[in-house]
């Protein structure tokens, strides 16, 4: 079916918003929560925005029933949030259940599941424990935990979500230090290597999801007939020009990026353009792992996409470029070409509107991996200096409505012209949200929340009432 601007996708498609309890849940210290990493981070000086934190963030905790009345108002029968895994397992460890914590999550997952005659609730199980531990560790750890969230929750969730981009806890925490729990090659106070300790975490990240993925395959899965899965998150990285050296770089450079994760879920081991990069750095999967992921392919690929970047192989003569995290790569990014930028900048510095960019991508996704079926778990745009302006004036957010409605066209124009299997799409966010190291100056959300006000007041912004009627018949 199709609305008035031509955006069209097969009936049963599946719309919906997303969101994750660190950014809007608050009560960080209630009812025998213990400490995240993320709590840890944003209470060390000069980590995050002015120092804010998410020990409120938007209070969804206390007001769980508006903002349930929130989300049936934008006629939305799909819902994604996450749990809380300190809030469930206050340290970590299946030894010590929250009860308390544990209600909270049942009531939302009971008030969703009924709200949707579906039962349409994707939940992300997360991770806020540090993974730099030894595999065994960490794994049992994960793997106990997403045991139990199976057991309780597996009645009302049909769609699960072992990790929600994983690559931004390797990258951003264990390489550039600016994410929790805040570690790199001369961060301070943690210190770090980030020559190997992306590696290392991602790799622990990698098993524990496998792991997952048997106990649901082995435990639940026949009764509870659900899905599971896991969400990467990746930018288009094109190639700056028609060079085979540029092509080959962009390539390279998207396996290094989406690859690193997907590969191994997918076909049991790491990209070889990445051992040829990293050597020894990169852990070794034993057989028995190569073997679980085969045994375990996700029932779906969840992608978080936003925004893309021109790619390049290196130049001897000068070049704006922004240089990648990955020195080991050999190339270079750049957010114009010829003097012109790849899209309209957003508010944040690394997000530029390309909609033709997620076209491509889920056509590389489609080639690489198949006919695996495709959820766009995220994409959304934070419209430049929203928080800047008045209330009356940043409802009234055309920018995020033009984004979203030609986004939605280019992944329209993959699932009907490219028959890419794409089976949904999350707008991220359903309310403005604590936005990790940026706290609260980035907005993302189709719902304005006030922060200025005693009781944070929600405001659905123009992009939202447009998103609520688009869905309203699928």
């Amino acid at each position: 079916m199709d609305d008035d601007n031509g955006i069209v996708f097969p009936k049963n498609f599946i719309f919906g918003a997303a969101t994750a309890s660190y950014q809007i849940e608050g009560g960080y210290d209630q009812d025998g929560r213990g400490k995240s990493i993320w709590d840890v981070f944003s209470h060390t000086p000069n980590k995050t925005k002015n120092g804010e934190t998410g020990d409120v963030a938007d209070d969804h905790y206390n007001k769980l029933e508006e903002d349930i009345a929130l989300i049936k108002s934008l006629n939305l029968k799909h819902y994604r949030m996450s749990f809380s895994w300190s809030r469930i397992l206050p340290d970590g460890t299946i030894s010590n259940i929250n009860k308390k914590g544990l209600n909270i999550i049942t009531r939302k997952s009971t008030y969703c599941w009924l709200m949707a005659s579906n039962q349409q609730l994707r939940c992300t199980i997360g991770i806020c424990l540090k993974v730099l531990k030894i595999n065994l560790v960490v794994v049992k750890a994960y793997s106990d935990y997403a045991d139990l969230c199976f057991s309780i929750f597996g009645d009302r969730v049909k769609f699960w979500i072992t990790f929600n981009e994983p690559w931004v806890t390797a990258v951003l925490g264990y390489l550039t230090g600016g994410n929790a729990p805040g570690r790199c090659t001369g961060c301070t106070p943690n210190g770090g290597d980030s020559s190997r300790e992306p590696y290392i975490v991602a790799h622990n990240q990698l098993v524990s999801h496998a792991e997952a993925m048997n106990i649901y395959n082995t435990k639940y899965r026949n009764n509870q007939k659900g899905s599971i899965g896991i969400t990467f998150n990746s930018d288009w990285f094109q190639a700056i020009s028609d060079d085979p050296k540029d092509v080959e770089a962009a390539e390279r450079h998207q396996q290094f990026f989406l690859g690193w994760y997907a590969d191994p879920v997918f076909f049991g081991d790491y990209p070889q353009s990445m051992r040829d990069s990293c050597g020894d750095r990169l852990p070794q999967f034993t057989e028995q792992e190569k073997e679980l992921f085969k045994a375990t392919k996700s029932d779906f690929f969840g992608i978080n996409h936003y925004t893309s970047t021109y790619v390049g192989a290196p130049r001897k003569e000068k070049v704006k470029e922004n240089p990648t995290w990955y020195d080991d790569i050999n190339v270079f990014t750049s957010y114009e070409k010829d003097g012109k930028l790849i899209g309209d900048k957003a508010d944040s510095s690394w997000l530029y509107v390309v909609p033709w960019g997620c076209r491509k991508l889920m056509n590389w996704i489609s080639k690489r991996y198949g006919s695996v079926p495709i959820y766009i778990t995220e994409n959304g745009v934070d419209a430049p200096g929203e928080s800047d302006l008045s209330i009356s004036q940043a409802v009234d957010d055309d920018f995020r409505l033009n984004y979203l409605k030609d986004y939605l066209k280019e992944f329209s124009n993959a699932v009907m012209i490219d028959k890419v299997n794409i089976k949904g799409y999350y707008v991220w966010s359903l309310m403005d949200n604590f936005e990790w190291a940026d706290g609260y100056s980035k907005r993302f959300g189709i719902t304005y929340v006030d922060y200025k006000s005693p009781d944070l007041k929600r405001t659905i912004k123009k992009s939202g009432r447009w998103y609520a009627e688009f869905i309203k018949n699928y």
